[in-house]
């Protein structure tokens, strides 16, 4: 659940950083968000095989540091940063995510008893959907508070307001 909190509250926060904070169209926004797709549609299923031959601990070690430091950097962007920078940082946060996610999920479903999979994975689904909800509304209150409180003195208080959320997300 923790991991969906921080994957939805990334991937709100992007699209706000390029439309609101660099001033891009929507188009030109939802290309750069393509990374996620395109890594986790190449990564998820090399991560499945790797699970069925050395288990989730090498996932995790690979994965996790990798998405944890990506969003630790994002907390260091600025407005000279260059979106291509930003993009890389996704990627290399969507890289860590694919690594790990699926097969985690396939892990936990595994310790399930096989007469209450079908629960076991409704509840699976709904914690997933509320905690991803959950991780939008709660980064998007710190967006919008550390931006109030920063008005008067940084130079762009949207971008700081970002940073602090991104900072809520390691």
């Amino acid at each position: 659940m923790a991991l969906f909190f921080i994957a939805m509250s990334s991937t709100a926060l992007l699209p706000i950083y390029f439309q609101n904070i660099l001033l891009m169209g929507a188009t030109a926004s939802s290309l750069l968000m393509l990374p996620r797709t395109i890594f986790n549609t190449l990564l998820t299923p090399m991560a499945g095989r790797l699970y069925d031959h050395r288990g989730i601990k090498v996932l995790l070690v690979v994965g996790l540091p990798l998405e944890i430091f990506s969003n630790f950097l994002m907390t260091f962007v600025r407005m000279d940063t260059s979106p291509l920078f930003v993009v890389i940082l996704y990627a290399m946060y969507c890289a860590g995510m694919g690594a790990f996610y699926m097969p985690l999920i396939v892990w936990g479903c595994s310790k399930i008893p096989g007469e209450t999979i079908a629960h076991g994975t409704a509840l699976l689904n709904t914690m997933r959907s509320m905690s991803g909800s959950l991780g939008m509304v709660i980064t998007t209150r710190v967006m919008s508070i550390a931006t109030s409180y920063s008005l008067k003195t940084v130079s762009s208080p949207e971008l700081f307001g970002m940073n602090m959320a991104f900072l809520v997300l390691i």
